[in-house]
This record gives C-alpha cells, structure tokens and sequence, in this order.
C-alpha cells in the first residue's frame, strides 16, 4: 500500500471531521466520506493495474473495498435519508383508479423501507457489473441458415438437421438447429445480451439487437418495461425530461408468464433460458438464473432481482393491482385494508423474509472472482443487512484473541485494517456511535495505528490516536516512547505539536511518554531495583561507563519530553531525578553528570520547592564535590611538573584553594548535612516514596559517603609536601565521623571493611606525624598552620 494511501485517507477523514455535525455533508455524493474513500482506492487500483507491479489479489481486494465504500454510501444514505413524500399505492388508487403500473411499483417500493433498501442495492450492483461490450453488427439474420434453405430449395434436397423456415420458433418447433455459425453468434448475441441485462443497460440491449437483424428480440426485451403514464399519473413531472405519453407494457404479467415458460424449456439453450429467466426473475425461474451466475455478485443480483420482483408484486396485489394488467371489462378488486396487522408489522415481517434470504450468500459456491468468506464479501452482506455493528466487533473479537485469529504478516492485513478503522470512525460521524461498543473502536484502531507505525506514517498518528477519545493520550504515548533514539529534538517537538493539533493534551502526553520511556528502561536494564546487589567498585564503573549504552539513553530521552513547555518543569525535575538515582546507583557518575547538564541546557530551573527538587539539589552537591575533588588530584600531577619557582609558588597557591574548596564541599555540603536524606515534612503535596525509592536514595549513601571520604582523605594526605597543614586536617575528619548528629561511622559500619579501612587511613596520618622523628603521634594535630 503506498503512501499517498495512508496520507489521502487521513485527509478525507480531516475533512468530513470538520463537517462532523452536517450529515448532508458526510453523505453527499461528490464530498462524503464514502465517495471520498471510493475514489482513493479506485486511483490506487488503477495505478497498480497500469504499472502491472501487483498480483492480481492485490487488485482484486481494492476492487472489492472500492465496491465496498459505494454500497456503503448507497444504503446508508438510504437509511438516513427523510421519508418519501410518495403518497401508498392505496391512496393513488383511490384517487384515480387508472394509476398506471409503474407509478404503483414506484410508491410501493419507496414506501417500504426494505424493498427501497433492495432496489438500491440492485443499483449499486447495476454500477459494480463489468462492461459487457457489443457484439459485431450481423450481415443479416441467419445468413448461412438462409443459404442452406435456399440452395436446399433451388435443388429440391432436404436441408438435413437445418431448419426450413427462418422465423424465431422453427428451432423448437421444427426440432432442428440453425447452422453451426448462427448458432454461435446466437450464442455470443444472447450472452451480451445477458450481460446488458445485469448491468441494467437495457438500451444498450435494444441497440444490440437491431445490430444483430433481430428487432423483434429487442420488442421481447421492452416488455420488462412497466406501464407508465405521466400525464395521468397524478404525480408531478417534467414535460421537457419526460412525455407524457404512455409508454411500457400495459400486459407485463402475460408477458412475464411467457419469459417464465421460455425460462422453463430444457428445448432453449442455456443462454436463452438464462436471459429470460433474468427478464421475468421468479421462485419458478430463480434455479436457472442462479445456473448462470457465476461471481457472488451475480448470485445476490439474481437473489434481490426475485424478491423485489415477488414481493412488489405481492404488495401490488395487496391493494389491488393494476387495472392496466386486466381483461377489458373486468372491474378493479376492491380489497380492504388487513385487519389485526398494521403497516410496521408487515414491514418488520417483510424483512425478516428478506434478510433470512440474503443470509444464506455468507456460503454460496462461486465459480469466478472473491468467494463469499472473503473479508470483504462478508463486509458487504452485513452492510446490506443492516449488522454492520456486528461486523466490526467479529473484526475487533480476532484482533483481540489468544491466540490471534488474523494473520498480521497477511499482504491483505494493513488494507483490511485502514478499512475497518475507517469504516468505525464512519460510523462515528454518522451517529452510529452508540451501536459500536468502545471496546470495539479502540481495539480497531489499536491496529490500525500499529499498521501506520510499520509503514512509517509518523506524521498520522497523532490524528487516529485522537478518535481513541480516553484512550487517546495512552495510545499516543505509547507511540512516541516507541520511536528511534536517534530522532533529534525537532522531530520530538514535531510529534507533540500534532497531538495539539489533534486536541491531544500536550503536557499528558508527554508526561505519559516520559513515564513510559523510563519505564521500558528500567525494565531493561534489570526494574532498577538495586535491594540485595553488591555495591559497585566507583573506579571501575567510572573507567568503564563513559558512554551510555542504547538502553541507558532512552533514560536521556525521557528527560527530552519533559522540557518542551514551562509548564512540565515539576514534572522534569521528577524524572531527571529517576534517571539520577539510577546512573549514580550503578556507579556512572560521569554519565549521570552528563544527562544533568542535558536537563539542565533544556528546562528551567523548577519554581517550586519539592521532595523533587531536595533529591535534585543532593546530585548537585554530589556534582559539584565529585568535580573539584577531581580537579584536585588532577593538579596534584601538574605540581610535580612545575620546576620553576615562581610557576610553582603560583601552583601552590592554585591548589591550596582547589583542596580547601574540595574539603569545604565534602565536609560541610556532604557529610555535616544528611546527604540524600529527605525528611517527610519533604514530600507533603508528593506521593509518598515507595519503598524502593528509600533503598535506592539510602543505597547511594552506602556508596557515595564513604568513596567521598576516602577520596578528600587521600587528597588531604597527598597534598602534604606542599601544604603540610592538610595532615591535621586528615585527622580532623576523624571527628566528623565519629560525631553522632552525621551518623558517618554507622554507614561506614555497614559496609564490609569500610571502616576498618578508613581507620587505617588515620593510622597512616598518624605515622606521618612521627616522620621527622620524635614520639607524639598527636603532634600533627597540635602544630599550627606554618
């Protein structure tokens, strides 16, 4: 299905939507939504018939689904349509007893909804029938049958199985045949014949006949013509379209009695038989009409040909038929009016008649074209008998079974699903909604859009998810948190403006796709619950994960959708803090730092004060300690490269304030300040913090405490050859550990050998101290700053 499919439904969708509240509008012939939709696939058919690139399944199902949408168009547009302003038969004849045939079958069948219904559908089969074409004009009627007769009576001989008279009956009534090539273009005449007559092109009928010598076949064929009399019919019409003068078969019943014996008589040819059987269809004739017919179609012709036939008879009879159709001198039946059944009863039970009928074609043989299990088969006989609610949930049931009772990998699936979609938001427009669960319509379009995401119709989903009404921000999310990491910020932009076109919430949607994103993340990367996993060695993951994987960057992208509004800073700051917890529990602080200055570059800074914003501002800390802590150490490689004097006075001078800095920020930011410990006098107007949340924040306490410490410790003692008073400032440490308000000893307790090892980091200090000589160990810690 190519692109301009998609793109031209979704545009005839559009348009019929802003004209949802004009239903003359949804059904008119040139702008409705059916036309609308006949054409695109007719254009699409015809496009992969001339370039001859599809099978011939493909273009068959955009037959059937063209065919489709015109029928849809035809009865629905009948269903919705005001009553007809036709007075009942009864009362025109009342009126005027002379009420030509014509006129009573035209009020009978516009008075009854379901025979209205019928000759619609008669119609659109007419409009679907293929051309039949024209047979070549004859040289002359019978002309080798008229040779061999002549030259059987020039030399006085028998004509052997040859007729011996021309007139239309001699085969029959002699028991002879004409010669063998008038028979065969009798057999090809009678078959275009045929055709003409299914096609409901009764004059290209007569033409064929005259071309064929055969005028007098062409007077048999007028007789399926009903009486009319405009001048008398007590009906307005048009001189300047019309005349007034009578024309038709004033005796149509004697004739169809005619067409029913030639139907009837195993002597015809199966043609023949066929095309009378189609001029006068009947119960009587119906076996050897249906014998001819060989494409679903032809068989539903032949089924609403017999019971429009039959059934307008009978209501013709019920008031008291034609005077038109009876002997001279016999005067008209006077029939009352039925007791004990009014006119919606006998129509409820004329229906029922009627679609019990119809209802067998769900399991007719065809010879030619689609069966009748094909989709679209099915599709057609439950629009035609008025179940199209029932054909959408049997679609949605299969959608939605286990295991799926649809091949999705079927060529015919994307087409069938664009057709069902639109065929449920058709029903929509139409105030059919109330008919159409919502189960049914969401499950519908649910495939739908996952078609449009296979084909890469980025730009229309937006546009169906919003016919999802509730379900439409989840649908929609649920797209955008599926799309490539690598679409830049532009096109994440472009997709959240569709949905405000589309009357989407914006800011739920990016909430939801944020949500989502960070969700089938974590999924991945193990549900970032961290309870009962050892606690990372910082050094190893901080030389190992300087880049994020793919997983670990849907993570950055969730923070994205979040920053395209001022109105979604809380929210960002919510999920910048997820994404946080997680890369600082696993060890990646350089990737952590890094989608912070991401978040940073995109949002501004949250107005508010919330659990949010503390757990927020603890990273920052953890940032900004972690930088100049590295920065440090990494000055203490530069001093040992500077040999002059005055360069490394100045050296000095640089890292004194670096280290003092690094102590003042890990001492005082860190462990004097209950680092990533929220109070719950922070989360009033939050959600409570689930349990994980805790762990993960007391986790990175674990972690990042300790590695702290150690780290500003081995600073401290490092820089002593240039700045000897940093010993005592080591030792010094001891006490904020020791202190019972920062509870450091205890965490340092927690972990195996933590403390242990930060203990003989104050030894080492105290030998140090002894390195000049002499015994006080403490004298460190007493001498002033030099």
């Amino acid at each position: 299905m190519s692109d301009p499919f998609y793109t031209d439904s979704a545009e005839v969708l559009q348009d019929c939507q802003a004209h949802k509240d004009d239903l003359s509008y949804l059904f008119d012939f040139e702008r409705g939504f059916a036309p609308q939709m006949h054409r695109i696939c007719y254009r699409q058919m015809a496009a992969l018939e001339r370039d001859g690139m599809a099978s011939q399944e493909e273009v068959e199902a955009l037959r059937l689904e063209c065919n489709t949408w015109s029928l849809l168009q035809t009865l629905w547009r009948e269903r919705k349509q005001d009553p007809p302003t036709i007075p009942p038969a009864r009362t025109l004849l009342t009126q005027n007893p002379f009420t030509p045939t014509k006129t009573l079958m035209n009020s009978i069948i516009s008075n009854s909804p379901i025979l209205s219904e019928l000759s619609s559908v008669k119609e659109w089969l007419y409009d679907t029938a293929p051309d039949p074409g024209m047979v070549d004009a004859a040289d002359g009627y019978w002309r080798f049958t008229k040779h061999r007769i002549v030259h059987a009576l020039r030399t006085r001989s028998e004509t052997g199985n040859v007729v011996r008279c021309m007139d239309p009956d001699a085969p029959e009534r002699e028991d002879r045949a004409i010669a063998a090539e008038d028979a065969a273009y009798e057999n090809q005449l009678v078959r275009t014949l045929y055709a003409h007559v299914r096609k409901g092109d009764f004059e290209s009928a007569y033409e064929q006949c005259t071309r064929a010598r055969q005028s007098w076949r062409a007077a048999s064929l007028r007789g399926a013509e009903a009486f009319s009399w405009p001048a008398i019919s007590n009906l307005s019409y048009d001189p300047e379209k019309e005349s007034e003068d009578p024309k038709g078969n004033r005796r149509r019943a004697l004739w169809k009695a005619a067409c029913t014996r030639a139907a009837l008589d195993i002597r015809l040819p199966d043609s023949e038989r066929a095309l009378y059987a189609a001029l006068a269809p009947s119960s009587q004739t119906s076996t050897t009409l249906e014998s001819a017919c060989r494409t679903w179609e032809d068989i539903l012709w032949a089924r609403i040909s017999v019971l429009l036939e039959e059934k307008g008879s009978a209501e013709l009879e019920a008031v008291g038929g034609s005077v038109w159709e009876r002997e001279r001198g016999i005067p008209p039946v006077d029939v009352e009016e039925e007791d004990g059944e009014d006119e919606e009863m006998r129509e409820a039970r004329l229906r029922d008649e009627v679609y019990e009928e119809l209802a067998s074609l769900n399991s007719v043989a065809v010879d030619d074209g689609a069966p009748a299990d094909h989709p679209f088969r099915i599709s057609q006989l439950h629009i035609i008998l008025n179940k199209t609610p029932h054909l959408l949930t049997d679609f949605a049931t299969r959608l939605s079974s286990h295991p799926l009772q649809i091949d999705t990998s079927s060529p015919q699936y994307p087409s069938l699903t664009r057709f069902f979609a639109h065929l449920c938001l058709f029903m929509r427009m139409a105030d059919e909604e109330q008919h159409v669960s919502p189960f049914v319509t969401q499950v519908i379009l649910e495939a739908y859009l996952g078609v449009l995401e296979r084909e890469g119709q980025r730009g229309l989903i937006a546009m169906y998810a919003g016919a999802l009404g509730d379900n439409a921000v989840d649908r929609y999310a649920h797209f955008l948190a599926g799309l490539e990491l690598s679409l830049d910020r532009k096109a994440r932009g472009d997709t959240l403006a569709d949905a405000a076109k589309y009357g989407l919430d914006t800011v739920r949607v990016a909430e939801k796709t944020a949500e989502l994103t960070v969700q089938r993340a974590l999924e991945a990367l193990g549900g970032g619950n961290f309870t009962g996993d050892s606690l990372p060695d910082l050094d190893q993951t901080e030389e190992e994960g300087l880049e994020e994987s793919g997983t670990e960057e849907m993570l950055f992208r969730a923070i994205e959708w979040t920053t395209f509004g001022d109105e979604m800073a809380g929210l960002a700051v919510r999920h910048v803090c997820l994404a946080l917890r997680y890369f600082l529990n696993v060890g990646k602080v350089s990737i952590a730092r890094r989608l912070y200055q991401t978040y940073q570059s995109l949002s501004p800074p949250p107005a508010s004060n919330s659990s949010a914003t503390s757990e927020l501002q603890a990273y920052i800390t953890l940032f900004n300690a972690w930088e100049v802590l590295a920065r440090a150490r990494a000055h203490a490689d530069i001093m040992q490269m500077q040999l002059r004097r005055e360069s490394r006075a100045q050296s000095v001078h640089d890292y004194r304030k670096l280290v003092d800095r690094a102590r003042e920020v890990v001492v005082e930011d860190v462990l004097q300040k209950d680092w990533a410990v929220l109070g719950e006098e922070e989360w009033e107007g939050d959600a409570v913090p689930d349990r994980q949340h805790l762990l993960a924040l007391h986790r990175l306490r674990l972690l990042y405490i300790p590695s702290l410490l150690t780290r500003l410790h081995t600073t401290l003692l490092a820089s002593r050859p240039y700045i000897p008073e940093n010993v005592k400032h080591a030792l010094q440490l001891a006490n904020v550990v020791a202190d019972e308000r920062y509870g450091i000893y205890l965490l340092l307790s927690e972990m195996d050998g933590a403390l242990e090892a930060y203990l003989d980091g104050v030894g080492e200090c105290l030998r140090v101290g002894v390195e000049g000589g002499g015994g006080d160990v403490l004298r460190v810690v007493r001498a002033r700053r030099g």
